[in-house]
C-alpha cells in the first residue's frame, strides 16, 4: 500500500508545492523500500552464505539512515 506514495513523490517533486510536504512524502516512500531492500538482502544472503550474507546486511543495512541524514559521516 505504501508504495503508491512512489509516483506520488515524483508528482509532489515535479509541481514543488511545498518543502515541508515534499520533505514528508519523500521519507514516507523510504519506509517500503528500506522493507524492500532488508527482505532482499536476507534473500541473497540465505543462498550466498553466511559471510557474503552478513556483508551484505552490513553494507545495505546502513542506507535508509543515510538516505535520511546524509551528513552523518
Amino acid at each position: 500500500m505504501l508504495l503508491l506514495t512512489i509516483p506520488v513523490s515524483f508528482m509532489v517533486n515535479y509541481f514543488y508545492i511545498n518543502g515541508i510536504t515534499i520533505f514528508i512524502v519523500n521519507f514516507i516512500t523510504i519506509i517500503p523500500l528500506t522493507v524492500m531492500l532488508n527482505y532482499t538482502t536476507k534473500e541473497i544472503a540465505l543462498r550466498a552464505g553466511d559471510i557474503l550474507g552478513g556483508l551484505l546486511n552490513v553494507t545495505f543495512g546502513y542506507v535508509s539512515p543515510l538516505l535520511v541524514c546524509p551528513n552523518i559521516i
